[in-house]
């Protein structure tokens, strides 16, 4: 996979991250499509929401939406390209939450980056404690 980001920072980045062996194929796939389509120069960050404490925050993927996350657990990965007051003007979905940037780099570096975290999410030690780990951070709708 190295190869195919050729990209020390993102590599740097993304390296340790435990990815599903039968997600590689078509996690590359997804990275060669990004790098194909993707405008290069926008500057832009991968970020986080954390929760702030300890609590039921909503989730997309359970049976009765919510899901209990403790303090500095991740409710979403995200990517943009405009400032957190931008991005957030109305304020975060859930006051509790907070936006914490992980990396910063052009658009392409910044959705390789989430893309990969969105697929190694199943394996986040936060995640696998759970009696049925989800597939993706509670907040994410799709890998994107």
């Amino acid at each position: 996979m190295e190869e195919v980001i050729n990209d020390q920072k993102i590599w740097q980045e993304v390296k340790d991250l435990p990815i599903p062996s039968k997600e590689i194929d078509k996690l590359i796939g997804e990275i060669i499509g990004i790098k194909s389509k993707t405008r290069k120069g926008d500057p832009c960050d991968q970020y986080v929401l954390r929760a702030r404490v300890l609590g039921l925050y909503g989730c997309i993927h359970s049976l009765n939406k919510q899901i209990f996350l403790n303090a500095g657990e991740i409710w979403k990965i995200g990517k943009t390209c405009l400032e957190k007051k931008d991005r957030y003007s109305g304020g975060l979905s859930d006051d509790r939450l907070t936006f914490v940037r992980e990396f910063s780099g052009t658009a392409e570096q910044c959705l390789i980056v989430e893309k990969i975290k969105l697929y190694a999410y199943v394996f986040y030690p936060e995640n696998q404690k759970r009696l049925n780990p989800l597939i993706l951070p509670p907040g994410n709708k799709i890998h994107r």
